[in-house]
């Protein structure tokens, strides 16, 4: 797979559009650096302001960093859209998908580990989720205040 590692501060901030867009046999990763031993939040995520993301063939993990006065996951959008389709989340720290003032599609979409899946304060009046095909495995939390699944 193609891979973007990053350290413990790291994230990727689009505030407009980004493609992700990888294959069954090349998928994209974006993971830590900690390559020989990673752990829940070794980074902060990929965070979508304002914008559009199309997620296909790609995962993220070990993200979640807690980020100061903002919200901590593997993603997180904020007046956003968002489709992930044929993609994974794994051993993120917080939640898997953090959603604000959103929508968001999921299509065959894996949380594997993680402590959330995904959370939502504003869900369902002020964001919204259509999904299809998702996977759950061994997340910790099953619910929070904020918690969808």
């Amino acid at each position: 797979p193609n891979q973007l590692k990053a350290k413990n501060t790291g994230r990727l901030k689009a505030n407009g559009r980004l493609i992700i867009q990888g294959t069954s046999s090349n998928d994209i990763v974006f993971t830590s650096i900690n390559g020989a031993n990673p752990a829940k939040g070794d980074w902060y995520g990929l965070w979508i302001e304002n914008g559009y993301l199309k997620m296909n063939g790609a995962t993220i993990k070990y993200a979640g960093e807690n980020v100061f006065g903002g919200a901590s996951a593997g993603l997180v959008l904020e007046n956003s859209t968002a489709i992930i389709e044929n993609s994974a989340f794994e051993n993120n720290k917080n939640s898997a998908i953090y959603m604000s003032g959103s929508n968001l599609t999921l299509n065959t979409v894996s949380f594997i580990g993680n402590d959330t899946a995904l959370s939502s304060p504003d869900w369902p009046t002020g964001s919204a989720i259509t999904s299809s095909n998702l996977t759950f495995q061994g997340n910790s939390a099953t619910s929070s205040p904020i918690g969808i699944f």
